[in-house]
């Protein structure tokens, strides 16, 4: 672009004639507001969301007793049967197997992610008949 501009500026003076001066604000704030006005949009349809449900994400972890069935982070699904110390909980993933994991490794309550699971598959569903129905029209 800037070869560009270049060889036309050039072009212009080998014509005799004086290279027109820049207009009026050109740089300043009015180049920078095209990207300002899409970090916004970002923050407001990404990040703000995001950082919602992750903090109401941390307080249903936070609020976990004693025979809470919870997921951790790597998909194993159990019942919590002790907590050690505060950043230590004993959870039981099968009849008399029990792994102590980190607090922090425990991704959510059970309800809360497979009721999530079956919202998306109940979405699935619909789309998937929806396109039956049209093929069947056709």
């Amino acid at each position: 672009m800037n070869l560009l501009i270049d060889t036309l500026t050039h072009t212009t003076g080998l014509l005799g004639q004086a290279p027109a001066a820049p207009g009026p604000g050109a740089g300043g704030l009015g180049s920078f507001l095209p990207m300002i006005l899409v970090l916004v949009v970002a923050y407001f349809l990404l990040i703000r969301p995001m950082s919602k449900e992750e903090k109401t994400r941390k307080s249903r972890v936070s609020e976990i007793k004693k025979g809470t069935e919870v997921v951790l982070q790597g998909g194993l699904i159990g019942r919590i049967s002790n907590f050690d110390d505060p950043h230590v909980a004993t959870v039981e993933i099968a009849d008399k197997v029990k792994v102590r994991v980190l607090k922090r490794d425990i991704q959510d309550v059970k309800d809360h992610v497979l009721g999530a699971l079956e919202g998306k598959k109940d979405d699935a569903k619909g789309d998937k008949s929806d396109e039956g129905e049209a093929k069947a029209k056709s």
